[in-house]
């Protein structure tokens, strides 16, 4: 398994790790958990380490990190993931899954712009939580905190713009199992795909901008659109 560290990261677990000056690579295995990227954030004067699944964008965060708790990197981590997945109610079948891909961490110091970018929003995100609700309230529930960043849509360099990647799926598919499709999913997919239809007939011209925006006002379960 790969970790693709921050700088700030990477100066922070050099003294425990070596790390890669060059970047390094996962293949594609039922044996790993794939490649990552890792960061840190500093909110209401405590550490949290901030992870993201490259390909799923399945993230979590580990909470209240000390100085001495960097050298057991790879304890942290596991920890987190398996306790995110509890906390979002994964069956216990898939979460074995992952803990049996407990295969040796590696890192390297070299990162992708679009993975950081979705990185950089968890942290975000967490920083308003903390903001609004309170430090205290965040950290007695926090694994429900962490698991909810995987239910928020989100995409990948390359997606179309009326795709939409949940990493709470996505990870369910990367470990082997089919996740259940409920009747909110399967109405989210009919919405998408006749937006991706819309948007195909206006770049043809066979639809105008007044049709395109009627038809996403009268699409069910969508927000009525309303031109800035």
């Amino acid at each position: 398994m790969i970790i693709h560290c921050t700088k700030k990261l990477a100066d922070k677990l050099k003294k425990h790790h070596p790390i890669s000056a060059t970047e390094l690579s996962a293949p594609d295995s039922d044996t790993s958990l794939g490649e990552w990227h890792a960061n840190y954030i500093t909110v209401a004067r405590r550490t949290m380490l901030l992870f993201i699944h490259n390909s799923t964008r399945f993230s979590f965060i580990v909470p209240e990190v000390k100085a001495a708790d960097y050298k057991r990197l790879d304890e942290l981590f596991h920890k987190g993931l398996l306790n995110t997945m509890q906390a979002m109610g994964y069956r216990e079948e898939l979460i074995c899954a992952a803990a049996e891909r407990h295969d040796p961490i590696q890192l390297d110091s070299k990162t992708d712009r679009s993975t950081l970018g979705s990185l950089n929003q968890i942290g975000q995100g967490l920083e308003h939580t903390v903001w609004h609700d309170g430090y205290e309230a965040v950290i007695e529930d926090f694994w429900h905190h962490s698991a909810r960043l995987c239910d928020r849509p989100t995409s990948t360099k390359g997606m179309k713009q009326s795709e939409a990647l949940f990493p709470a799926k996505a990870m369910q598919i990367y470990l082997g199992f089919e996740p259940e499709k409920t009747v909110k999913d399967v109405m989210l997919e009919t919405v998408l795909a006749r937006v991706d239809q819309d948007f195909e007939r206006l770049e043809q011209g066979l639809l105008s901008a007044e049709e395109l925006e009627q038809h996403i006002t009268n699409s069910p379960n969508v927000i009525p659109f309303k031109r800035p």
